[in-house]
């Protein structure tokens, strides 16, 4: 079970709301973002959620949802983030031209996270397209409590499979 889960319309409006919702729930569970984390965050999971708008549920359509999960992978000191939408088709990482208005989101992603990747929707169609994220402050916060933690373990059906890069 995800530390943080929560589902909402997939319209270009929500994509704000979604970027201030994860990180406040992340940092009310106890999530140490430091200010550069919080910005990367907010930056991937908005490229990752118009992904899901624009190209996965039909162009905004307000019928259609995304499901935005997150949770800790303490034995790498990494926090995942997905997005579901409804749409099979992949993102693509692909070539652009300077003066292109859209293409970049995905390159963000590929630059920035520490891995990321599509996958099919477990809950059932769609897909899922999950980042990752370096959390320095998990070393920190383990030192100050003290604590051990158990490290969440990724089931065989949650692949690493990177996405495909077009050239």
């Amino acid at each position: 079970m995800p530390m943080v889960k929560f589902t909402t319309a997939a319209t270009s409006s929500e994509v704000r709301a979604i970027r201030a919702r994860l990180a406040t729930a992340l940092r009310a569970v106890g999530v140490p973002l430091s200010d550069d984390e919080d910005f990367t965050l907010r930056l991937l999971v908005s490229e990752v959620a118009t992904n899901g708008v624009l190209h996965g549920a039909g162009g905004g359509n307000p019928a259609q949802r995304l499901t935005v999960e997150a949770d800790v992978h303490h034995d790498t000191r990494r926090l995942r983030v997905s997005v579901s939408d409804p749409g099979l088709g992949r993102p693509v990482l692909g070539p652009f031209d300077t003066d292109d208005e859209h293409g970049r989101g995905m390159q963000l992603v590929a630059e920035l996270a520490a891995a990321h990747g599509c996958e099919p929707d477990p809950q059932g169609g769609g897909k899922r397209v999950w980042f990752e994220l370096p959390l320095q402050g998990l070393d920190h916060a383990a030192a100050r409590q003290g604590a051990q933690t158990t490290p969440h373990r990724w089931s065989a059906t949650e692949t690493l499979a990177p996405l495909a890069l077009h050239s």
